[in-house]
């Protein structure tokens, strides 16, 4: 199935985005973060807004995948990462498109092949892979996720053990959140 969608990694202090459009040949991540022309964190929050907006007002996105919240923070850097995801999903709302939230271990199953690999380990391990090495974390975080959705979406791909139920059940949710049959 070739659906156009968006994997969106938030985060405090930068937000990784990849932006999958089959059929106008278009694939690429990107990183929102703070940098020196931000004066304070409502005008990154701003800019976020904006270029979400933008990707989605003009790339046919129908899907989003959000890579749910850790929810290690504590006291302000909760309220900061709220803010991030009040920013997504507003966002994503105002557009009307269809939401999937998945947590990091169904991605790094899928994509990596292990559930519990650490983040120092995120960067190799992707390369070796892959050989895709973005600028950020987070945007190779996003691109992750995207392999995983890309893998899900696919009718030919099988896993086996607990990788096949992790894709029965990100099929499941996607076909869900889509409100149609994938795979």
């Amino acid at each position: 199935m070739k659906v156009h969608f968006i994997a969106i990694d938030p985060s405090l202090i930068c937000t990784g985005i990849y932006v999958y459009a089959p059929s106008m040949s278009l694939e690429y991540t990107e990183a929102i973060r703070r940098n020196k022309y931000h004066k304070d964190r409502y005008s990154v929050l701003a800019e976020l807004h904006g270029r979400l907006d933008a990707v989605l007002a003009t790339k046919d996105i129908r899907l989003a995948v959000v890579e749910k919240y850790a929810f290690a923070a504590r006291g302000n850097s909760m309220t900061k990462l709220a803010e991030v995801g009040g920013v997504v999903y507003m966002t994503l709302s105002e557009h009307k498109i269809a939401v999937y939230e998945i947590a990091s271990q169904t991605w790094k199953l899928l994509a990596l092949g292990n559930a519990h690999v650490k983040k120092e380990d995120v960067r190799p391990l992707a390369w070796d892979l892959y050989k895709i090495a973005p600028q950020t974390q987070d945007e190779l975080d996003a691109w992750l996720i995207g392999k995983a959705v890309k893998l899900a979406l696919s009718p030919y791909t099988e896993f086996k053990g607990s990788a096949s139920k992790s894709l029965d059940k990100l099929r499941e949710g996607l076909k869900e959140a889509l409100g149609e049959k994938v795979g």
